[in-house]
């Protein structure tokens, strides 16, 4: 009896200490290892991630935010636009644009959705254009038949809405014939297909109901991968009055495929509006490198701040966010020099903020962070920060004045790059 009773006792602990040891965090040290200094090795518990970590003020759920959801459950946001206090949100499940005031409260009078949901729209950023009050909303990527590129000037994008869905555009019904020399046969392929961003200018209506579509223009800038365009854009203008549309590529190289998750080779598409008798079209002036120390696997998402001249650029993969100096006047970045500061971790270290997509400045210390809808094939944790709108607080000795220095810990090297 007694021996039975004391397997059972030993049996209780067992199953107990496996238990407790599978609460812990995974980056406890269950063998009690400690680095140089005795200090735990994990990557939350360095002290250059501490100092390169943003810290989340507020965040509401987009559901929470609108008085009238108008029959909306999803709210896949892409894209954040400043105007006057108002903050505007686009979003690729619906046609309807989001207008927040600065206070981000729930069911927010002031919270609307503007125009009709209808069906998806696919935008991926948004950028106000001061001089004629208008909104530029851009199309990631839309198909183009190959044949059609040469012809490309003479085409519009009157009636783009009506082609071929993108959920059908791998496939044309345009064939080309290939002779098989050894079997001396016929063969009839479907002709690739090739992408191109597209941006639609709209102009909200007086009582901010609706909106008006005013043009939608191409971008003439090949996209080989539809997934890997354009993600957001800017809209900015020089002091001598030279306007520009920047468009931040998805992919490393702007390319998808291995190349495309080749780490520090970002770039962003300097275009300017022209227009013809054939319609308008937003040309290519130049492609503008993002400095290596933005050693990113994607990018999502850009802001600029006027005042500071400081850069914001964000990745969904890495869940981080690069900041340098940007010069206006010569459209592009005044040094190579940056400062990469991580979104918030789990108390397990994992990644959370898994979908961060659109970005924006608050103020000199602030950025606003919006997320899109967690994918099915990712962690269910990914749900808890999804489709939703953050507040986020820059680390203690932020000084936006100052020019951006190499100053950031990477997770993935492990390396302590803070100059302290």
């Amino acid at each position: 009896m007694f021996d039975t009773l004391r397997s059972l006792f030993l049996c209780f602990l067992g199953v107990a200490l496996v238990a407790s040891l599978s609460d812990l965090p995974l980056h406890a040290n269950l063998n009690g290892s400690l680095d140089k200094k005795g200090r735990s090795s994990s990557d939350c518990e360095r002290k250059s991630y501490r100092k390169n970590v943003l810290k989340l003020v507020k965040e509401t759920p987009f559901a929470g935010l609108f008085r009238d959801v108008k029959n909306q459950t999803k709210f896949e946001a892409s894209g954040v636009g400043a105007v006057r206090g108002k903050y505007y949100v686009v979003f690729d499940s619906s046609m309807a644009l989001g207008m927040l005031d600065d206070s981000f409260s729930f069911r927010g009078e002031d919270n609307v959705l503007i125009g009709n949901p209808g069906p998806e729209s696919q935008f991926e950023g948004i950028a106000y254009v001061p001089e004629n009050d208008t909104f530029l909303l851009l199309h990631e990527a839309l198909p183009e038949r190959n044949s059609a590129v040469a012809a490309f000037s003479s085409r519009t994008a009157t009636g783009i809405f009506s082609e071929t869905s993108r959920t059908e555009s791998t496939m044309t019904d345009k064939s080309v014939s290939t002779t098989n020399t050894n079997k001396h046969n016929t063969v009839s392929l479907p002709e690739p297909l090739l992408f191109r961003p597209y941006v639609t200018t709209v102009k909200l209506n007086a009582d901010n109901t609706d909106y008006e579509i005013l043009s939608q223009c191409p971008v003439d800038f090949i996209i080989e991968y539809e997934n890997k365009g354009f993600e957001s854009i800017l809209y900015i203008r020089t002091l001598d009055g030279e306007a520009y549309m920047l468009g931040l590529c998805e992919g490393n190289h702007c390319l998808g495929g291995r190349r495309g998750a080749e780490p520090g080779n970002g770039r962003i598409v300097v275009s300017q509006l022209e227009f013809s008798a054939d319609g308008c079209v937003w040309t290519p002036q130049k492609t503008i490198n993002i400095p290596k120390s933005a050693d990113f696997k994607d990018y999502s998402g850009m802001a600029f701040n006027y005042a500071t001249k400081k850069f914001a650029v964000l990745s969904q993969e890495n869940a981080a966010i690069w900041i340098g100096d940007f010069d206006i006047e010569k459209v592009d970045f005044a040094s190579e020099n940056g400062i990469i500061y991580h979104l918030p971790r789990s108390d397990t270290c994992r990644t959370i903020f898994c979908n961060a997509e659109g970005i924006q400045w608050l103020d000199n210390y602030r950025l606003l962070i919006a997320s899109d809808k967690a994918k099915s094939t990712q962690p269910y944790w990914c749900g808890t920060h999804d489709q939703s709108i953050g507040i986020f607080a820059m680390p203690h000795g932020w000084d936006p004045w100052q020019p951006a220095q190499n100053s950031y810990y990477s997770f993935e090297s492990g390396d302590n790059n803070d100059a302290l």
